[in-house]
Formats: C-alpha cells, structure tokens, sequence
C-alpha cells in the first residue's frame, strides 16, 4: 500500500472519529435546561416547557430547542406565575403539540400571541387566565381568533366558544353588560370564567351544550335561554356560580314546559331550580317555582313564595311544605366566592 492511500485512509478515519464524536458531544441529554428565562424539560429526544424563570415577564416559546422539537407545554407549568406576555413563533409546531392541564393556572399573563391554530387542548387548559386581555393565533388547524375570542372548528356542524379573555368585553353580540351567545354549538369548559365585563346572559337556540365552569366565577345577574324551538340543551350544574340573586329566565309558558326544564332531563338546571322563573316572571320578592317538589305541590306557572328558617324553607302553597334551603339561596356573589 502506497503512502499516499494510507495517509488518505487515516484522513477519512479521523474524519469519521470526529463526526461520530461531534454527534454524542453535541446530542442534548433528557434533563432541565434554561434559557432566555424559559425552562425546558428535555426526554426522548424531545422537549416541554415547564415553566419560566422569576425574572421575566415575558418569554417566547420555540418550535425547537437545541435541535429537538418542542412538544407542548406541561401541566401546571405557569401556575401562579408572574409572566404577563407569551409568545409563540410564526411558524408550525409539531403536530402533538400539546397545551397540558392548568398551564396558565392563576398567573399574570395578559397576553397570548401566536397560539399555534393546531394546538391540541384540554378541556382546563386555558383555565384561570384572570388577567387575560388579548389572545391572537398562527397556522393552519381548528384554533381561530374572531373578534378577541377563540374559537375551535371541528366541522360545520361544531363550532366552540373555548375562551374570552377576562379581562376584555366581548367585541360583538354584547350591549351593556349583557352578552348574546350565538354562532356556536358549544360554549368550552370555563370559556367566559373570571370576565369582569358580562353581567347577564342571552343563550340563543344554536347553542346546544353549556359546559363546566363556563361562566363561572362572575357575577351575573341573569341567564336567559331563548326558545329552543323544541331543542334540548344540555347546562352542566357547575357552568355558573349560582348566588340568591341571579335569575334564570327559560322560554316556559305552561306547567308541563315548567316542569320538564326542572326535572332530571340532559340538562342539569334541576340542580339550581331554586333560581329558574319562566320568561316574563318580574316578581322581585323571594319565590320559587312549581314542579320540583315531587307530587305533594302541584306546578305552577305563577310561582310559590318563601321565608327562611334557618336552613330550611317554607313554601306558601296550598298548605305549608318543608324542604332543605340550598346553600346558595342564603348567600350572596362575593359571600359564595370567598368560600
């Protein structure tokens, strides 16, 4: 063998060492690293944020971090924090990009810009974003911003009303404190919660499910359910905060229509029908509805007053009936909240 071929051998095989040496120096090992304020957690050849430094106040998440692609951000990750700005790139993220359970739970973040639109969200994801004003989208998925309102697409036929910022006015079908719901088959697990701006609420005919918490933690007046053109709606029990001063107004004519809105149906205003009135009910004393005391009290569309006693009530009927007194029926918005 020549010494020319034998030297040029050695140069490939160095050559050869020392890429296969820049890879294992430079591949990024599963542990936590920071940088520019934002903490990674890398495993798997992959990377989540955990969360952010105590001081920034705002941070930009990446498509990649060190060569691995950046996967979503974990739960819990900015709980309490006091970040008041994230940002994403204006670019595509992994298609698992996921946002984990109460990531943004009760920090100071008042704005999110660039959400990436194929974001995959839990249904607590973006709970707890009290200082929220404005949020913003990026991409091609089902995540859209429409008039300062996220809204998710699964189809033409399911349309969700995931989020309005708390801390911003709903910018359309809103008049004096009073929001009109409509263009939407579902309003999201705690879309409305914490909004400092809605006092009352009009749910038209297209909207087909009220999910948990979706309005809870406001201090709303009333809730009126337009005519549902013989349309069940389904109302999770914990979709408001209910209090001894908010009213809720259903399209109901007769006893029958009284009586089924406040019976174990899909939806689960039987768990608060203490505060249901039919449309057109302006009696401002303390007084229920009939159809929710089984058969000992008959329903009816006037309505039965009551006095406290108590954690029991007295209901003026035919003759005196007892019955447990819900708790929030003692108590009013800001004495249910500090609980």
């Amino acid at each position: 063998m020549s010494k020319n071929v034998l030297l040029n051998l050695c140069l490939v095989f160095s050559l050869i060492v020392c890429a296969v040496a820049f890879s294992a120096c430079g591949e990024l090992k599963d542990g936590s690293y920071e940088e520019a304020g934002v903490i990674y957690n890398v495993s798997n050849h992959s990377a989540q944020i955990a969360g952010a430094t105590g001081d920034v106040a705002e941070i930009t998440i990446p498509t990649e971090y060190k060569g691995v692609k950046v996967v979503g951000i974990q739960d819990d990750a900015f709980k309490n924090s006091n970040i008041t700005k994230i940002s994403f790139e204006q670019k595509e993220y992994d298609s698992f990009f996921t946002i984990g359970e109460q990531a943004f739970m009760n920090s100071q973040i008042k704005s999110i810009e660039n959400l990436p639109a194929n974001s995959n969200l839990n249904e607590n994801s973006l709970e707890g974003l009290k200082n929220l004003e404005t949020i913003t989208t990026y991409g091609q998925g089902e995540f859209s911003v429409v008039n300062n309102a996220l809204v998710q697409t699964k189809n033409e036929n399911s349309k969700y009303l995931r989020l309005i910022p708390a801390s911003s006015q709903p910018q359309d079908n809103f008049v004096d404190g009073t929001y009109t719901v409509t263009g939407y088959t579902q309003i999201f697990d705690y879309a409305l919660q914490y909004n400092k701006y809605i006092t009352n609420v009009v749910i038209c005919s297209d909207v087909m499910r009220i999910e948990s918490y979706a309005f809870a933690n406001i201090n709303l007046s009333s809730i009126t359910f337009e005519d549902m053109d013989g349309k069940e709606v389904f109302v999770d029990g914990t979709a408001f905060t209910a209090h001894k001063d908010l009213k809720i107004f259903i399209p109901a004519t007769t006893d029958y229509e009284m009586s089924s809105w406040l019976s174990y149906s899909k939806n689960f205003i039987h768990g608060h029908n203490w505060l249901v009135h039919p449309v057109g009910c302006d009696n401002d004393r303390q007084h229920c509805h009939g159809g929710r005391l089984g058969s000992t009290v008959p329903a009816s569309y006037e309505g039965y007053s009551y006095s406290k006693n108590g954690n029991s009530a007295s209901i003026n009927a035919n003759y005196t009936y007892n019955t447990a007194l819900p708790d929030y029926m003692l108590k009013t918005y800001d004495e249910m909240v500090q609980e």
